[in-house]
């Protein structure tokens, strides 16, 4: 038990992470697919609350005051004449006091309010906000095809960087056997001094590329964790290998969603170009309000009493405020639709361009297969031949050179093919978000690919330039 439990503390902040799984945490993680779905959450209730215009508004009110003084009126009331014996009738009575209030007033309010006819504004401004939902579900939809895509180029520059690493180390150890070998060469007088120290120099500069791909590795595993929401102390796993997808272009649907967004957007804004074009015509309403108070007029009693209204409002002069809004609207709307015209041209050749790179690099993928088999089969032959002395270090070392760069190709390839494979799905689905968040997501991602491949281009660049 005791064991268990000290594998599960030792074990709880690894993450062993295959693409599959990157791709599952970004989907529940990732901060800009949990906000998308608060703003789809947002414009639901926009579209209910449009449609609660078109129900019945109730309201309820109650109050009670307290009168610290309550004015009064006194009044003579008359009892009776009365016959004096000089025959005039004297009046006899007492004086009343009427309230005009009490110390306790009480009344209790409830009206209903319905709107009648609003020459459409009502219907307009509930399909302009029914088309914005539409419109922030499929943003929703774009932003996790979003990250989905990016998470796995991402995953797959990180694995590149891992491989990269990995093979860094091979390499040091094939040079170091090669130091060895050329030093026995030395010491048993078949090799030169300076064939001694080129092997040891080839060997040492080495240990400054491994360094260098160490570190870049980490770069990528951290880039890695903030894309996932991992905390800076997980330690992660990668599991698996480079694999370019398999894919067929001809087959993949083109959806361009990022372009129906923009449709959706402007369908909204018309709707709201109608409600603001309307917003000067009259509105019939119905309004029906009880009362229920004490005290109810004179009397200290409680009494209702109902009143039912059918109005009509009509905003006559505003300044010219609505017609200016529709103005403006309307010239934000023939922007939208130039630009829309113009999105979707651009849209159709990233895609024949995505495509295009697509095929290219998996030719370019092809020939690096070839070659790197061909350098290592050169490179056995070679050292074969160096080792019995048949090849000068001079010539064995430019094989070795062509060999490392083949294999450092062929990687480089294998991850260019994959990452341009999902730059072609991206674009056919329309997987594309505009906003500067997103812009700088994309210029991180861009800054992290060029890092990998700078890290894999220095290294092939080392070694051309006589590392041997």
């Amino acid at each position: 038990m005791v064991g268990f439990l000290m594998f599960f503390i030792l074990s709880s902040d690894t993450v062993f992470l295959s693409e599959e799984k990157a791709y599952e945490m970004a989907m529940s993680e990732s901060p800009m697919v949990r906000a998308e779905n608060f703003n789809v959450l947002s414009a639901y209730y926009n579209k209910k609350s449009a449609f609660s215009s078109f129900l019945p508004q109730i309201s309820f009110s109650t109050s009670y005051t307290r009168l610290s003084l309550v004015q009064s009126m006194k009044t003579f009331s008359l009892d009776s004449l009365v016959m004096t014996p000089s025959g005039a009738f004297i009046p006899m009575g007492h004086y009343e006091t009427i309230p005009f209030s009490q110390k306790d007033n009480y009344d209790l309010g409830l009206s209903i309010n319905q709107t009648l006819f609003t020459f459409g504004k009502l219907l307009a401004s509930y399909k302009s906000a029914s088309w914005n939902l539409k419109g922030e579900r499929l943003k929703d939809t774009i932003t996790k095809g979003y990250m989905g895509i990016t998470i796995r180029e991402l995953y797959t520059q990180t694995l590149l960087a891992k491989a990269y690493y990995d093979l860094m180390v091979k390499i040091d150890s094939q040079l170091e056997e090669v130091y060895h070998i050329t030093k026995d060469k030395y010491e048993s007088g078949t090799a030169t001094e300076i064939d001694l120290l080129q092997a040891k120099l080839a060997y040492m500069r080495q240990k400054n590329s491994i360094l260098t791909a160490k570190n870049a590795y980490i770069q990528s595993i951290s880039m890695l964790k903030v894309m996932l929401n991992l905390s800076p102390s997980t330690e992660v796993v990668l599991k698996d290998t480079i694999k370019p997808l398999v894919l067929d272009m001809d087959t993949v649907k083109t959806l361009n969603l990022d372009i129906k967004v923009t449709d959706y957007t402007l369908k909204s804004l018309l709707y709201q170009k109608k409600t603001l074009d309307r917003l000067m015509l009259p509105n019939l309403f119905s309004a029906f309000s009880y009362k229920y108070q004490k005290p109810f007029g004179m009397e200290n009693e409680w009494k209702g009493y109902w009143a039912l209204t059918l109005g009509l409002s009509w905003n006559l002069f505003d300044g010219g405020k609505s017609v200016s809004q529709a103005k403006s609207l309307n010239a934000k709307i023939k922007s939208l639709s130039v630009l829309r015209n113009m999105q979707k041209n651009e849209r159709d050749m990233d895609i024949l361009m995505k495509k295009r790179d697509v095929i290219a690099q998996e030719e370019a993928y092809k020939l690096s297969l070839e070659n790197e088999k061909l350098a290592e089969k050169l490179y056995n032959a070679s050292k074969t031949q160096y080792e019995e002395g048949y090849l000068s270090y001079s010539d064995f070392s430019n094989i070795i050179i062509n060999y490392h760069t083949s294999l450092v190709e062929t990687l480089k390839s294998i991850a260019d093919l994959k990452i341009k494979q999902l730059e072609f799905i991206k674009y056919a689905k329309g997987y594309i978000l505009e906003s500067s968040s997103n812009s700088s997501m994309q210029q991180g991602m861009n800054m992290q690919e060029q890092g990998s491949n700078q890290n894999v281009n220095q290294g092939n660049s080392n070694m051309k330039k006589g590392g041997f």
